[in-house]
Formats: structure tokens, C-alpha cells, sequence
């Protein structure tokens, strides 16, 4: 594959993205009108028969990786906005907190351990956070939801060469109205008030060191808004 612009083709394929709005089905143009794809992302195949031969996931993985991660405070909508942009640019998304929840519901021995943190409001152990991100996460193309949320965790948040990581921010009192309602919907024993005030020590304790860690590569955003206009934030930065 022949690539005219040899700049940044995954910093391209995010603009490409968030600033078509009628961009053509990609597997559709692959089996019928391959160059309407060059047209779309700028970009050159040398040998049209190597767009039939080539199954369309390894063809979208040529032209876009992205490496993301959405952190936040509680009730901010990191899953909420995790679900939208994995929907939208087509990736998978890596939900840490339900990944636990779920091994919490297994009752085994891993889950017990997990739950008597958890519960607590406390962080759930790097050791089982790590091992199971490290399982669950492929080399590209995937969001990861919640991690990192400590400095320990950062040496396994680099490896997986995070491009950009989204921070929702939310004011306090935002963060108790909206925990609340959730507490009222979902049940989550991790909301209870004694177990939030713990969270939120513990957030705002990390999250500096994270900002500071990822730096250029951190995109801030106002949470305290519609799910709609949070998005389009998003959409916007990321392709800055």
C-alpha cells in the first residue's frame, strides 16, 4: 500500500472523521468503489487488486489506529462519552469498572478480594487492574474507561502508547446530585456517600500526577454540560 501523504495517518484519520459528516460507508466503498476511500482520507493505494484481497479490518486498521483513555471524578459520564466515541469511530471500548463489577458478581476468590475494596469506595488492587486491562485490551484501536486512575498504574498505562486521554471535569456538588440519582437507578454499593468521599479523596490526590505525567497528551473537558455538547467537545479537540 502506497500512502501519497506519509504524514501522521492516524492524527489525519481522527480529523477525517469529525469533519465529514456524509463520509461514505467505508466497507461499502471498499467492494465498490475503492477510490471513493483515497478520495475520503487522501491517500493512494498503488495496487487497487490488494484492496480486494485484504479483509476490510486489516484495510481500516492501515488508514486509522487510535489509542485512547477517558478518566474523570464520579458521575462526570466517562461511560457515557467511552460508549459514544467508541460508536462513533467504530473501536472497542475497555470498561474497567464494569470488567470488575462483573468479577465481583463471579463470587470467586478474585472477586471477594475485589469486592472488599471496591465497596469501600477504595481502589481496586493494580496487580488484578493491570493483569486484566493487559488481557482485555487490544494494540490499537480501543478506549479504555477509567485508567488510569493512579500513579502506580501509569508504567501499564504507557505500554499501551495512549495517543490521547480525555479528562472530564466536574464541579462537587455536580458530582453529589448526579451520584445520587445513580445511586437511586443502579444500586451501586461503590456510591454509597461514605464509600464517594473516599473516591473523590482519592481522585483528587491522583489525578494531578496524571495530568502532569501525560501533559500535551491530556484533553480537558467541561462535563458539567449536555451529554450532546460534551461530545461534540470531544469530536472537536480530538482533531486539533
Amino acid at each position: 500500500m502506497d500512502l501519497r501523504k506519509k504524514v501522521s495517518i492516524e492524527k489525519y484519520c481522527l480529523k477525517s472523521l469529525t469533519t465529514r459528516p456524509k463520509i461514505i460507508p467505508i466497507k461499502s466503498a471498499f467492494v465498490n468503489s475503492p477510490e471513493k476511500v483515497e478520495r475520503a482520507y487522501d491517500v493512494k493505494f498503488s495496487n487497487m487488486n490488494f484492496l480486494y484481497s485484504q479483509p476490510i479490518k486489516t484495510l481500516l486498521n492501515s488508514l486509522c489506529k487510535m489509542r485512547l483513555a477517558i478518566i474523570g471524578i464520579q458521575g462526570s459520564g466517562k461511560g457515557t462519552q467511552a460508549k459514544l466515541i467508541a460508536e462513533k469511530f467504530k473501536i472497542k471500548r475497555i470498561t474497567v469498572g464494569e470488567i470488575l463489577r462483573k468479577e465481583i458478581k463471579k463470587n470467586n476468590k478474585q472477586g471477594k478480594i475485589l469486592a472488599k475494596y471496591i465497596n469501600k469506595g477504595l481502589m481496586a488492587p493494580n496487580e488484578i487492574v493491570n493483569k486484566i486491562l493487559l488481557k482485555n485490551t487490544p494494540k490499537d484501536n480501543f478506549i479504555i474507561d477509567g485508567f488510569p486512575r493512579d500513579k502506580r498504574q501509569l508504567n501499564v498505562a504507557d505500554k499501551f502508547n495512549l495517543e490521547k486521554v480525555i479528562l472530564l471535569t466536574l464541579p462537587k456538588k455536580e458530582v453529589f446530585k448526579r451520584i445520587k440519582k445513580r445511586r437511586e437507578i443502579e444500586k451501586r454499593t461503590d456510591d454509597e456517600e461514605k464509600a464517594l468521599e473516599i473516591r473523590l479523596k482519592l481522585f483528587y490526590e491522583h489525578s494531578p500526577k496524571i495530568i502532569k505525567h501525560f501533559k500535551d497528551r491530556i484533553i480537558k473537558i467541561n462535563g458539567n454540560q449536555t451529554i450532546k455538547k460534551v461530545f461534540s467537545d470531544i469530536e472537536k479537540a480530538l482533531k486539533k
